[in-house]
């Protein structure tokens, strides 16, 4: 049981004629310290951060020891309200999910060997970058190579003899009309070529297509274009999505040494800068949803298993139809994602992810219009059996003052502006519940102090 000292039993008198709310008792508080009937309507966990409200009153360096009692120094922080717009919203169950256009499977264009496999399962590769090299043992490949080497020589060929003979004919033309008859049997087999110029570019350039759709390389291509040389080896690499995000590799069921046939899977790559948020909406939600949609208006996604949230998303697009048994239409959302380089292994990267798809969310979506209303984190408030109290600092002391939210979970307490409070006033928003209690040890334990209205104003009337 806790000692009353002499100086404290004064601070008690002194609490209950003046109704002053010291802030702090005189010893220090026992740990696991209890009141009958008390309840924290939201436990103080420095965690608390109401997906970012920013808290530009928040006073660290608040002088705890002018009350005589250095001891319960930065047992609790301050923020300075203000009214905010606030939508009223209805919670909507979700899942978060890789969004389908953010992915990316790399199949063996040809049959052949695996040579190497440059990238382990769930490390992180960039556009452009190596996977694997593979082999060819298809002769089908090998034939259009050497096909390509052959229409390349004749065309070449007839390119030489194509021009040979505009020069001759050029030459005609100089002369005198005696050679009328030559030109024109020139003039003929000159178009006979360029015919056959023709068709033979276009063979060249069909093959060299097919063997870009088989996995060759654009220098590879080059190459056999430009000099007949044929290539045994192909290069698989990382695809570019939009934006040029990193890539995670997300399955790899080959290994090397392996052969593999055209069209066989190779790797599942995906980006996670951007995860999609499917919401569930009831028949009975859908109208705010479309709301929502329609006017753009700002969406909450909860991660109930982190304990966090992430505000200011919107709905991208809504479904066309109803489940036909539980009636339930799907909504979507954006999310991005940021990562941070988790270790290093070589040429390897592997990333760490803010957010994770699979995870089971919830979506706050607001139901009318936005209103001023003072936005607290939930631990700002306590539950005195009946009432609820928030500690305002009035001076040198806190004042209690009693409220009733309008909303309030384990995130957040959103009271009227017609609560009490006024803008730019110094609310404790963590460590409520130790204030509150030595302001009970202070009175004796009345969880009457204060008076009717909840006030400890004492000598500051």
């Amino acid at each position: 049981m806790t000692r009353i000292s002499y100086r404290g039993a004064l601070l008690g008198i002194a609490s209950l004629v003046g109704l002053v709310l010291a802030g702090c008792p005189a010893e220090p508080e026992e740990s696991g310290h209890g009141h009958a009937g008390l309840d924290n309507a939201g436990s103080d966990h420095a965690e608390h951060d109401h997906g970012g409200h920013d808290q530009p009153g928040r006073d660290h360096g608040h002088d705890h020891a002018k009350h005589g009692h250095p001891e319960d120094r930065g047992e609790h922080e301050l923020t300075a309200v203000e009214l905010q717009p606030y939508f009223h919203t209805v919670k909507i169950p979700a899942a978060v999910r890789l969004d389908p256009d953010r992915k990316a499977t790399i199949s063996a264009p040809i049959a052949g060997r695996i040579l190497a496999l440059d990238a382990p399962p769930h490390a992180a590769v960039r556009a452009g970058q190596r996977l694997a090299l593979l082999e060819l043992t298809d002769p089908d490949g090998r034939h259009l190579q050497m096909r390509a080497v052959q229409t390349r020589a004749e065309l070449i060929a007839a390119r030489t003899e194509r021009n040979r003979m505009r020069q001759y004919l050029d030459k005609l033309d100089a002369g005198d009309t005696a050679l009328a008859e030559e030109r024109r049997r020139v003039t003929a087999d000159l178009e006979v070529l360029q015919a056959r110029v023709r068709s033979l570019d276009s063979g060249l350039s069909a093959i060299l297509t097919s063997l870009k759709a088989a996995g060759l390389t654009a220098s590879q291509l080059e190459r056999l274009e430009q000099k007949g040389e044929v290539s045994t080896r192909i290069a698989l690499t990382a695809p570019r999505l939009p934006g040029s995000p990193d890539l995670e590799v997300a399955a790899r069921p080959v290994s090397v040494g392996g052969t593999v046939t055209p069209g066989e899977r190779l790797f599942d790559l995906v980006a996670l800068d951007r995860l999609l948020v499917v919401g569930e909406a009831f028949e009975a939600d859908l109208a705010a949803v479309r709301r929502a949609a329609r006017e753009e208006l700002p969406v909450t996604l909860l991660l109930p298993g982190e304990r966090r949230d992430v505000q200011d998303l919107r709905i991208r697009s809504i479904e066309g139809a109803l489940d036909g048994e539980d009636r339930i239409t799907h909504f979507f959302v954006w999310l991005p994602n940021q990562s941070r380089e988790l270790r290093r292994e070589g040429k390897q990267r592997y990333l760490d992810w803010e957010f994770r798809a699979g995870s089971r969310a919830q979506l706050l979506v607001p139901t009318g219009t936005a209103e001023p209303h003072f936005v607290l984190p939930s631990a700002a408030v306590v539950r005195d059996g009946e009432r609820q109290w928030i500690f305002r600092k009035h001076g040198e002391h806190f004042e209690r003052l009693a409220v009733t939210p309008e909303t309030m979970d384990d995130r957040v307490a959103v009271l009227g502006a017609d609560c009490g409070l006024e803008a730019g006033d110094e609310v404790v928003t963590q460590g409520a519940l130790q204030v509150h209690l030595r302001l009970l040890r202070a009175v004796g334990g009345s969880g009457q102090a204060g008076g009717h209205h909840g006030h400890g104003h004492g000598q500051h009337h």
